[in-house]
């Protein structure tokens, strides 16, 4: 017995208090299918507030969204249409601190204590109550003199020739015992009246009312003042009853395949009885193949496992009364989207690639990513990310894939800002100069870099101070700010490299400066600061050993005494030698041991082999030759391109395809740690939040986002596989490779993540030239994927690829590296697509996106057709309760061609527009800033369903996303739980969101309707810097259809389609448009 301090009863509107549900003891009788309670009230019996909330009422209909996210098991409406529905909502104060207290409730299962979150009552009145009997129920009752029109709308109702529900529906606020001086009933029953009571939680998922008052009843036994003044110390009385409710993941129905694979209860519904006995639930019946890697879990605090005991001992705290909710899956068929068995009467493409998850030396792989307690591996940001990748590197040999890479790409911490005010008008600016920073041609600058220094009091020393120089885009018509630079407060000062946009050098050409200082207190910008264009003195960037000056770290503030004295230089640091005249440091020129242990250089060794492949676009070139990153030890070597030709090597991409994968990976007897990263891993960029802010501590440059994810143990090799086929080139070295078995990490012993590495690339890349053409001429069906290796050896030799007679290594290890290597080089892979669609057509709350673009393009053709957005909007019309809030930015990255950011945008728009206005309303998009005139940039793609399922990755959303272009992505469960679902996943929904808005997490609302409402309503306000005022708008002119065609590709295997003839029989007109943007 405890007393609970403050008084519940001092705490007016906030307070838990309790009171009797009914003013004489009714009993509620064991619950039925669809967990409502129907049972009669007897007359004279009041219905009363059992804690305090709001009252409403609703007619049951499509027109009532009070309702609609009130579900049943099956998470349909639980309700009779046309009944009248009482409705009584607790206050979020009230919710709260009920769900706190209820925490404490005894496990049912001996771990998980606590039960469901109270949100919602609901009681469905019988059809012989219409208006004017419920007029008389409501308490007080509706004034009698009132025409039936008035008592509607006093109700909250409408009386149209039959009653239906107004636009804002009523809101009575009731309280247990007195309130306002007397003590006020919910509905009053002058006759015996069967209703039924239903119960819901902060979801909206059913649960047990009669449950409900027994946990309610064992916490008025705890908490001997919980009970609200004045009242009966009783809540209800309860029939016994033990109930299981039976969910997926994300509380939706559970797949049949995985039901029946279900032992230790009897009954084929969603609801089951337990006996007093208890029960052991597991899936251990039926076909392995039908759920391969089963999970079971007590919701909503529970751990997955492999099965869970329910009531081993009996009813728990005496409550002979309960109800708990308990989470079924296989996790490989929730990672993948992939089941290995196709459903009855499945299209031939369905069944094909059930046949190779299926098939083990096909199938997409899933494993534990966490290898101990704590850790995760979802990565919310870029810095995180790049952490992982230098701390993966440092572990062993590492194996490494990016587009471009710096020796200088790493990680950074943010700064310890001063407590300090920043000034309150525009601080003194002046700026000089830089040898090595640009020269004038015919009177215009161009790539000027200037010194741009800020003076300030030595109290703001350790602030952080961006500068952004003003321009005018003239084809967008847009004001914007560019890169500009950042650095530290040091002695009253803080310089900044800040590069200009070209202009020309004149007293009627003065530059408009925008200046932020950050201090932990606040982030100040003054717009508008003007100084004259200093004329550039030429040179070249001076190498930092001829260095005898002092050295500037601009982001740091720190001053070395020479070149010689530079040590522990963090990523991407801007270095300014202090001569007579400043000059710009050549950032090749810095050494490897001068660089910070948090860089990727100082982790690189003689073992680890990095693998590049040149950038897709000519204005996306960046990062250090391979000869600069070889000085490491590391073997460097890169995959060039050449205009609108291929190279003939396996993994080679086809023109303007992107191969902007960027992992690492170390497995050996010891180690398995691994990262995918959704970043561009150069010196430059860095994410430290908040964007708004102008991510202090990070050298400056376009502010982008990214993320990524961490995998350690048996997840890691899915990894290494991948890489190794990457890496390895020809088959034959592939062979000879995999003849080496990977390491096997044991399997942790703890709870924590699982993961499956998606892989996304077009067709007729991931293999020689001459075998994509041999497996176009037979068909794919024809190379013989079951074995033995023999027939395979036979099959490659036919091709002209000289198999080894013997081999000394596994042969399952062989047979699984070729027989992947065919797989993608005759289809593809477009994994990612595959899991999003399952995880998206399952979607029963939330479904979050960032991502840098998306359509309503469909991939392949026939009954191998997929589009994404297709089951997005089904889901969004199959299920009214669904709500999607949609990140994307407003440009792609810097140096896309200006053909390819017009087909995004019109893709974007296009999409939105093949949605119904229904469809519309429960899709919210927003656009960040990081102020104005400056956009984020959005290089990772991440996709979160009922914070249940994520996956992050480089994998983007429109059709060359998913079937074109290569990339990789990771799908993410955790079976650790938080509120009901993955605690890993929710959190980084949350940070996620957060940082996209410039917010803290506990400022999020948690309810998605609410969220949304959040989001649009701050983009009406004009974004509050926050988000972009301005809306994506239509190109001009609109692509044309040869233009999607050739920008945004589809990559999936089409009968007889080889794509160097298609590049080759590109009209002179295209050819002419595309070849200039290519790398040559």
């Amino acid at each position: 017995m405890t007393v609970l301090n403050p008084d519940p009863s001092t705490l007016g509107l906030e307070s838990p208090g309790l009171g009797p549900w009914f003013s004489t003891d009714v009993t509620l009788p064991a619950p039925d299918a669809d967990l409502g309670v129907s049972f009669t009230i007897p007359s004279g019996t009041d219905w009363l507030p059992p804690a305090t909330g709001l009252l409403s009422l609703a007619v049951v209909s499509g027109s009532a969204p009070m309702l609609q996210g009130l579900r049943g098991p099956g998470n349909a409406s639980p309700f009779t249409a046309d009944r009248l529905v009482a409705v009584f909502r607790l206050l979020a104060e009230t919710e709260a601190r009920l769900a706190a207290l209820s925490a404490g409730l005894p496990a049912v299962d001996g771990s998980a204590t606590g039960r469901a979150r109270v949100r919602t009552f609901a009681m469905q009145l019988p059809a012989s109550v219409d208006l004017a009997r419920v007029a008389d129920m409501v308490d007080p009752p509706v004034d009698s003199s009132l025409s039936n029109a008035q008592k509607a709308t006093h109700l909250g109702l409408e009386l149209d020739g039959s009653l239906s529900n107004a636009s804002t529906p009523m809101t009575d606020l009731k309280r247990p015992g007195e309130f306002l001086g007397s003590a006020q009933a919910l509905l009053k029953f002058s006759s015996d009246t069967t209703v039924t009571l239903y119960a819901f939680d902060h979801r909206g998922r059913p649960l047990d009312a009669g449950a409900v008052a027994s946990w309610w009843d064992l916490l008025r036994t705890d908490f001997t003042n919980l009970m609200a003044p004045g009242v009966s110390d009783r809540i209800a009385s309860v029939a016994p009853r033990l109930s299981v409710h039976l969910t997926g993941p994300n509380e939706g129905p559970v797949r049949d395949e995985v039901l029946g694979r279900l032992t230790g209860l009897s009954g084929a519904s969603a609801v089951r009885e337990v006996s007093t006995s208890g029960a052991t639930l597991a899936l251990t019946d039926g076909a392995v193949d039908d759920a391969p890697v089963p999970r079971v879990a007590v919701l909503p605090r529970g751990t997955y496992a492999d099965s869970v005991t329910l009531w081993s001992g009996g009813p728990v705290g005496g409550m002979t009364r309960d109800f708990v909710r308990v989470a079924l899956l296989d996790v490989e068929h929730h990672l993948t989207g992939q089941p290995r068995v196709a459903a009855p009467g499945a299209s031939a493409a369905a069944t094909r690639r059930a046949e190779d998850q299926a098939r083990a030396s096909t199938r997409t792989l899933v494993a534990r990513a966490t290898s101990a307690a704590g850790q995760s591996v979802l990565l919310p940001t870029a810095d995180e990310a790049l952490a992982a990748l230098s701390t993966v590197v440092a572990a062993g040999p590492a194996a490494v894939v990016a587009p471009s890479l710096d020796r200088a790409t790493g990680s950074l911490s943010p700064p310890s800002l001063p407590a300090a005010t920043p000034p309150s008008s525009t601080p003194a600016v002046t700026a000089v100069a830089l040898t090595g920073g640009g020269t004038a041609a015919g009177g215009t600058v161009t790539n000027q870099r200037v010194l741009v220094t800020v003076t300030l009091d030595s109290s703001l020393d350790g602030a952080w101070v961006r500068v952004w120089p003003q321009y005018f885009d003239a084809t967008t018509g847009r004001h914007l700010r560019a890169k500009g630079g950042g650095g530290r407060c040091s002695g009253g000062q803080a310089r900044c490299v800040v590069r200009l946009p070209d202009g020309a050098v004149s007293p009627d050409n003065p530059l408009g400066l925008d200046v932020m200082v950050v201090t932990s207190l606040a982030a100040t910008r003054y717009p508008e600061a003007r100084l004259d264009r200093p004329a550039p003195v030429g040179g070249a960037p001076v190498a930092l050993s001829a260095v005898t000056a002092g050295v500037l770290s601009c982001e740091t503030g720190q001053v070395f005494a020479n070149g010689a004295a530079v040590t522990g230089l963090e990523s991407g640091c801007t270095l300014v030698a202090l001569s007579g005249t400043p000059a710009l440091v050549d950032p090749a020129s810095v050494p490897t041991a001068a660089m910070a242990s948090t860089c990727l250089g100082p982790t690189l060794t003689a073992a680890d082999i990095v693998q590049l492949t040149q950038p897709a676009w000519s204005g996306w070139q960046g990062g250090e030759t391979t000869t600069v990153l070889a000085g490491s030890g590391a073997t460097v070597t890169a995959v060039q391109r050449d205009g609108l030709s291929r190279l003939t090597r396996p993994g080679a991409p086809l023109p303007a395809q992107s191969r902007d994968e960027v992992a690492a990976c170390v497995l050996t007897s010891t180690v398995a740690d691994a990262v995918v990263a959704g970043v561009w891993p150069l010196a430059p960029h860095h994410e430290l939040l908040p964007h708004q802010s102008g991510h202090p501590g990070a050298p400056a440059d376009d502010e982008r986002h990214g993320a990524g994810a961490r995998l350690r143990g048996p997840a890691v090799v899915a990894l290494a596989e991948i890489l190794r086929d990457r890496m390895t080139g020809s088959t034959p070295d592939l062979i000879s490779a995999a003849s080496t078995p990977m390491a096997v990490p044991a399997d942790p012993t703890v709870a924590g993540s699982w993961a499956a590495v998606l892989r996304t690339v077009g067709f007729g890349v991931e293999a020689e030239p001459g075998l994509i053409a041999a497996l176009n001429a037979v068909g794919v069906g024809a190379f013989p994927f079951d074995g033995p290796l023999t027939a395979i050896r036979d099959w490659l030799d036919a091709a002209g690829i000289p198999v080894p007679t013997s081999i000394s290594g596994p042969v399952d290890s062989v047979e699984r590296a070729l027989n992947r290597r065919m797989l993608g080089a005759a289809r593809g892979y477009r994994e990612a697509a595959t899991a999003l669609a399952a995880a998206v057509s399952q979607a029963q709350d939330f479904v979050y996106i960032e991502t840098a673009a998306f359509d309503h393009l469909g991939l392949g053709s026939g009954d191998d057709e997929l589009s994404l957005w297709s089951v997005l909007a089904d889901r969004l019309s199959d299920n009214p309760v669904l709500r999607v809030l949609v990140c994307v930015p407003l440009d792609l990255a810097p140096g896309v061609p200006s053909k390819l950011q017009k087909v995004r945008d019109a893709g974007v728009l296009d999409a939105l527009a093949t949605l119904s206005a229904e469809q519309r309303a429960r899709i919210c998009l927003f656009t960040p800033v990081t102020g104005p005139g400056r956009a984020l940039y959005i290089d990772a793609t991440t996709v979160v369903v009922d914070d249940a399922w994520a996956m992050t990755g480089g994998t983007h959303l429109w059709r060359r996303g998913l079937g074109y272009d290569g990339s990789l992505a990771v799908s993410v469960f955790d079976e650790r739980l938080d509120e009901g679902r993955p605690a890993e996943v929710l959190a980084f929904r949350r940070s996620l969101v957060a940082g996209r808005l410039g917010l803290s997490v506990d400022m999020l609302p948690e309810d998605p309707d609410d969220l949304l409402d959040a989001v649009a309503r701050l983009a009406q306000q004009g974004g509050g810097l926050r988000l972009s005022p301005t809306a994506l708008m239509p190109p001009e002119p609109a692509p044309s259809t040869t233009d999607i065609t050739v920008w945004n590709p589809d990559g999936s295997p089409v009968t007889g389609f080889d794509p160097l003839s298609w590049v080759a029989s590109l009209s002179v007109y295209v050819a002419a448009e595309v070849a200039p943007e290519l790398p040559s």
